[in-house]
């Protein structure tokens, strides 16, 4: 709901750290999830966000989405997932390295 940057619900399911099928099923009357799992999934209706954001339109609490609050969430779930990335993927032994150093099977 306070995404700037759409990404695909496999990957929301991932940096969430729920089920892909949570995001696909339950989200699916909110979100338009496209059946490939690459493309991002959209609000059907910007105006739902709006709406959540609001506490005075969005009277139940257990729905309202503070904005500061989940910002916050989304960076420190951004910044565990970075943590858990290789220094380097293909095992260089520092930066600087051409590309025809690296073996091929390696890369």
């Amino acid at each position: 709901m306070v995404m700037f940057n759409i990404m695909s619900a496999r990957n929301l399911a991932q940096l969430l750290k729920i089920p892909f099928k949570m995001v696909s099923r339950t989200l699916r009357s909110v979100l338009n999830v496209p059946e490939n799992e690459s493309q991002p999934a959209r609000l059907f209706h910007l105006s739902f966000r709006d709406f959540l954001q609001d506490s005075q339109r969005c009277s139940d609490s257990r729905f309202q989405v503070d904005k500061k609050e989940r910002h916050t969430s989304l960076f420190r779930k951004c910044m565990a997932h970075i943590s858990q990335l290789q220094e380097t993927i293909c095992d260089l032994s520092g930066p600087g390295v051409l590309i025809t150093e690296i073996p091929d099977d390696t890369i």
